[in-house]
């Protein structure tokens, strides 16, 4: 995935902040994206949002 995506799935508005983040390990650069859309998942329910949706298809999954 790359950097402008990942900063738009998890709200880092700038680069410095994102990388000071940066995560190095493969076990959790596996397993975040679908924590991602849990996340957000879970959010939608709660607003009404489609915030899980758009998730899903940043991370390469339908979404549609």
């Amino acid at each position: 995935m790359d950097e402008t995506t990942a900063m738009k799935i998890t709200g880092h508005k700038t680069v410095a902040m994102f990388r000071r983040y940066d995560i190095k390990t493969r076990t959790i650069c596996t397993r975040l994206p679908a924590k991602v859309v849990k996340y957000h998942a879970r959010k939608a329910r709660k607003t009404g949002a489609n915030n899980a949706k758009l998730t899903q298809k940043a991370v390469g999954g339908e979404g549609k």
